[in-house]
């Protein structure tokens, strides 16, 4: 079932261009929506923080997260499972330790399906079981059967 009384819209960002900084600057220039824009400032304020904008390492983060992490959703003869899903785990972590510094749920999943981490997706039930290519296939299609069959 699917439910089509959602409101919200898929919203895309993109950066300024050349041109449309210069339409801001002549905008700027004519009183029109800014005090003061200059697009050639605009053009290099943006290369100079792309510049310094660097993905996050992982390991700068808590190693005890990681190691608690471990315990709670691998599963062994000797422990069960702590937690039902990262997203819980994660969640219960940051509010113990309010003063570590630690990933968000969707970075460990990527982490996980990158395979930097020690869980894999086969230690996670839930993941496995919601991928398609697990479903059962319960007989042929009603589309394959033979006309004589379906009259």
């Amino acid at each position: 079932m699917t439910n089509s009384d959602y409101n919200t819209t898929k919203r895309a960002f993109s950066h300024l261009s050349d041109t449309q900084r210069g339409k801001l600057e002549i905008l700027a220039k004519e009183g029109a929506f800014y005090h003061v824009y200059l697009a050639d400032v605009g053009v290099r304020v943006y290369h100079e923080n792309r510049k310094h904008s660097r993905p996050k390492d992982h390991r700068k983060y808590s190693k005890t997260f990681f190691k608690e992490l471990e315990k709670a959703i691998v599963m062994n003869d000797k422990q069960p499972r702590l937690h039902s899903s990262v997203g819980t785990f994660v969640h219960t972590y940051q509010r113990k330790h309010s003063d570590e510094r630690i990933l968000c749920t969707k970075t460990v999943y990527k982490l996980i399906d990158q395979g930097v981490l020690s869980i894999q997706n086969i230690d996670l039930p839930m993941k496995t079981k919601l991928r398609a290519r697990n479903k059962k296939k319960l007989g042929r299609s009603i589309d394959e059967r033979e006309p004589a069959v379906l009259s």
